[in-house]
């Protein structure tokens, strides 16, 4: 669980890296430097994935260890009321550990970035849909 914490802390600190590269690449926009505006976007998509990557790996660890012993909940596919304050019910399994994360979507979110950076290469804005 301290790893899982640590893992936490380093994933919110990714965060804020992107949140850099994001005022970079908004400086260099400014500044109509496009290679670097590509450069920052591409940099916060790798750092996007790779924070996402080194989360789950830690998570999938703490996952192996605990559900060792762990006994399912309910029966197959068993979900509390979802309405339940108790955050560990809302999944079968202990993916709660990670929910709030997982919102976030990083992987999605990278692979935005991406498509960002290749059409800003292309036309020189922002928008890629």
């Amino acid at each position: 669980m301290g790893r899982l914490m640590k893992a936490h802390c380093d994933f919110v600190l990714s965060i804020g890296k992107i949140a850099g590269f994001c005022d970079a690449a908004t400086d260099a926009h400014k500044n109509e430097q496009r290679k670097e505006v590509v450069k920052y976007l591409q940099e916060m998509a790798s750092v996007a994935e790779q924070s996402w990557n080194e989360y789950v790996a830690i998570y999938d660890d703490v996952k192996n260890v605990w559900e060792i012993s762990r006994y399912p909940k309910g029966e197959k596919g068993y979900i509390m009321n979802p309405q339940t304050n108790y955050l560990a019910g809302w999944t079968a399994d202990l993916s709660y550990l990670i929910l709030a994360e997982k919102k976030l979507d990083m992987p999605g979110y990278a692979e935005k970035l991406r498509k960002m950076a290749d059409h800003y290469q292309k036309e020189g804005s922002f928008s890629a849909e």
